[in-house]
């Protein structure tokens, strides 16, 4: 299985997709991810794109998931969209809501504290 996966265009934004790669491949040894890496519009801007302008690849279907600084990230998201899993890095990746495979895919990375079902059995 081939993933597309977006952010914005950096060195750093490629450290994180290679780690969230490594670690995937740990869960799912047969994955590979594709990079699309988007670039500032403004060619003499140096500031950090929006989340929003990353999501718009997704939305548009040119990627499976995006992954952003979960610091970044503003709720609430796009309509359609959810945060998929937050790994230890504290990186939030966004997918559809509809996107099943990605959604349980990225499970494996999800770090955010589950909380236990409350309640007594009698």
């Amino acid at each position: 299985m081939t993933v597309i996966v977006a952010a914005q265009e950096s060195p750093l934004s490629e450290t994180h997709i290679s780690e969230i790669y490594e670690e995937l491949k740990q869960h799912h040894p047969g994955i590979t991810i594709r990079s699309l890496f988007i670039k500032n519009s403004d060619k003499n801007s140096v500031k950090k794109l929006p989340p929003h302008e990353v999501d718009s690849a997704l939305l548009k279907r040119r990627c499976n998931a995006v992954v952003h600084p979960l610091d970044d990230v503003s709720e609430p998201l796009e309509r359609g969209l959810t945060i998929a899993a937050v790994t230890e890095q504290k990186l939030a990746i966004v997918t559809h809501k509809d996107a099943h495979a990605m959604l349980k895919l990225f499970s494996c990375l999800d770090k955010r504290s589950k909380k236990p079902k409350s309640g007594i059995r009698t």
